[in-house]
């Protein structure tokens, strides 16, 4: 059987855990892989199958693999095979590497494999260890010389110092070891024989002889001071709490040392946060608070050499904000006395009220509040030179159950055959959600939509050149209550009638009408002549002042007193439609009102019935030309092809005029002989 061998490095994230693979899929056998640590010539772990301990490395550490089935010649290594399935069917898994070695660079936990696929495809050799990469950081520390022939080391507890004992080498054979649980520390060491130069070098190692840290140190001259001392206390100058667990702390310092915050609360004993700078002028940030709690900061500016010197101290204002009806009202923690406490402000976005200069005043209302209008709060401590900022608090304006004011400004219109409806939210409020009821051709109200975020609103049902329709509306304010119903608004419905346009009277607005224009428009829609009507709601065509092209079209223009505008639907110019019936006629050949029928203009058809004395039909023709605007026969006074007798007759006349205006009038005629 032809073996070709695979070794893979299974790694995971730092925050993670890796597992030999949960699932082997194909004929598994058992592989043996050797592992050494660091070098070729280190003593060998064997693993047979699957183990079940952990193997700890270090971080940059090389780990030297071998396939101990004797097959290395075909071994290929694969490096981040991130699954919990792994498939030995597979004769060839993709990213195939032929190394025997592997740094793992990056601290975590890792699982080996060893596997080696037959030529078959099926199944093959498996072996899996788990390894754990252990970090080696750069020790952290301070020297210094403070009096000749003595030296000065600070270790202070980070990240870097996660070693289990920090070994200090003097340089004259005389070493101290720090553990971990010591930190952090601060230890002298005195020299027997100085002047002169030492390299005091501090290594990190752990209680199982693993990953120590490489030696790191400074050379220090014994004869005199490399650390001199504090020149002046740092100088607080701002405390801001940024969010619920966050503050800012600014402060200038002296140059040249390191400056630690340290924090309390009222009462208690000031600890360091480990949050410090080596710069004289900084902003440093503070984690893992409770803003709901008070606390005091301090700043120390610290010197090996010296003793400590701290600022003055800086207490936090906690801020509470509750929203209730009609009033927002403002709760802080009093600042501590004795303190050079000055002032509070109170801060709502860009408004200011005046300070409050008594330490125990605790509370502030604000009761300029709008519904659904968000207000921003802040209180500033004023300590002398220094400003001590809540954190910012936001809330909502709550009016209560409280309904809003209605709608006072609307107005209505149609505009490219359709109906626009749009309104004014009244001053202060805000609305979330508006809801539109309509009326038809003078009905009732009911609603045609309830969940209006935009406007103004286009009524795609309505049909404005058939009726007029009135609106109202109500709306919804941030804290959910809804108005009284507005006044109802109506569109201007105009329409020829003969030979005068008339319009409805109900109002587009919700104020009185200044005047009614009528205007002229051409085939594209522009306004080619407008007259003043004033409040009148009909005009003949007669007394239009100027001539109306043969596509002329009209439409009422209306304007409020406030000067908004309205429009009315479109009207097109018909043609009047003229019908004249004689009341008499002479069927006696001399060519002279011979023949019974009406006399008409602009019609398109026409229907004649005649009627004897009994409602009997003698006659009916609808045969119209109109052309001619005549029947092509009216009725010549005969019955069956016999002279109708001297007499009255009646008659309906049915008509419709060439713009679709229908018609019917009946009446008496007399035959006369």
């Amino acid at each position: 059987m032809n073996l070709r061998l695979l070794i893979l490095f299974v790694g995971i994230a730092l925050n993670g855990w890796a597992q030999c693979p949960s699932h082997v899929l194909g004929t598994q056998q058992t592989g043996k892989l050797g592992i050494r640590v660091g070098n070729p010539n280190a003593s060998q772990k064997v693993i047979t199958g699957t183990s079940t301990d952990v193997l700890k490395v270090c971080q940059g550490q090389l780990l030297y693999v071998e396939d101990l089935a004797g097959n290395g010649s075909l071994s290929g290594f694969y490096y981040e095979f991130k699954s919990d399935t792994f498939d030995l069917r597979t004769s060839e898994p993709p990213g195939k590497e032929r190394i025997t070695s592997h740094t793992y660079n990056a601290p975590g936990t890792y699982a080996l494999i060893l596997t080696g696929a037959t030529s078959g495809g099926n199944g093959g050799l498996y072996s899996c260890q788990t390894v754990e990469v252990k970090p080696r950081p750069e020790p952290e520390f301070t020297m210094a010389v403070c009096k000749p022939g003595e030296a000065i080391v600070y270790i202070p507890k980070s990240s870097r110092n996660s070693y289990d004992v920090m070994v200090i080498d003097w340089a004259d054979g005389g070493t101290t070891s720090v553990n971990q649980t010591a930190l952090p520390a601060t230890i002298t060491h005195t020299y027997t024989n100085y002047p002169g130069m030492k390299e005091v070098t501090i290594t990190g190692q752990n209680s199982d002889g693993s990953c120590s840290s490489n030696p790191i140190g400074s050379l220090l001259p014994l004869q005199g001071e490399t650390n001199p001392g504090v020149t002046g206390p740092p100088s607080i100058t701002q405390l801001v709490l940024t969010g619920p667990t966050t503050a800012s702390l600014q402060f200038v310092g002296p140059q040249g040392v390191e400056q630690e915050i340290f924090r309390k609360e009222p009462g208690g004993t000031y600890v360091g946060t480990g949050v410090s700078s080596g710069d004289n002028t900084s902003s440093l940030t503070l984690t893992d608070l409770d803003n709901t709690k008070q606390y005091c900061f301090v700043v120390r500016a610290k010197s090996l050499c010296a003793t400590p010197i701290q600022s003055q101290e800086i207490c936090s204002v906690p801020l509470t904000v509750s929203s209730a009806n009609k009033k927002n009202t403002l709760k802080w923690t009093a600042y501590p006395s004795g303190g050079g406490f000055e002032s509070y402000t109170v801060t709502n976005g860009g408004t200011t009220i005046p300070p409050i200069t008594a330490i125990g005043t605790t509370t502030y209302t604000d009761t300029s509040v709008a519904c659904g209008t968000e207000y921003c709060y802040r209180v500033t401590a004023k300590i002398g030179s220094m400003n001590s900022l809540s954190q910012e608090i936001c809330v909502p304006g709550n009016t209560g159950t409280d309904k809003p004011e209605a709608v006072t400004s609307s107005y209505v219109s149609v505009v490219d055959a359709k109906v626009q409806y749009d309104w004014e939210i009244p001053a202060g409020q805000r609305a979330r959600l508006v809801q539109i009821s309509r009326a038809d051709n003078g009905g009732g109200f009911s609603e045609i939509e309830d969940n209006i975020t935009k406007q103004p609103y286009l009524d795609g049902t309505a049909e404005p050149t058939s009726r007029s329709y009135c609106y109202q509306m109500v709306y919804r304010n941030q804290c959910g209550n809804t108005s009284e119903a507005s006044g109802s608004v109506c569109t201007i419905f105009l329409r020829q009638s003969g030979s005068a346009l008339t319009w409805t009277a109900s109002s587009p607005f919700l104020e009185d009408i200044d005047r009614y224009i009528i205007q002229v428009l051409d085939g594209n829609g522009n306004v080619i002549f407008a007259q003043d009507i004033g409040l009148g709601r009909q005009v003949d065509l007669s007394a239009i002042g100027t001539s109306l092209p043969a596509d002329a079209r009209f439409r009422v223009e209306a304007s409020s007193v406030s000067g908004q505008i309205s429009w009315s639907n479109v009207v097109e110019l018909r043609e009047v439609m003229k019908v004249y019936v004689p009341d008499a006629f002479t069927p006696n050949g001399d060519n002279t009102h011979d023949v019974f029928q009406p006399t008409v203009l602009n019609v398109a058809k026409m229907k004649l019935t005649v009627f004897d004395s009994w409602g009997n039909p003698i006659y009916s023709s609808h045969d119209f030309n109109i052309s001619t605007q005549k029947l092509s026969d009216g009725w010549n006074g005969r019955v069956n092809g016999k002279d109708a007798p001297q007499g009255n007759y009646a008659y309906r006349l049915d008509v419709e005029s060439t713009s679709g205006d229908s018609f019917t009038k009946r009446g008496v005629f007399r035959l006369i002989r």
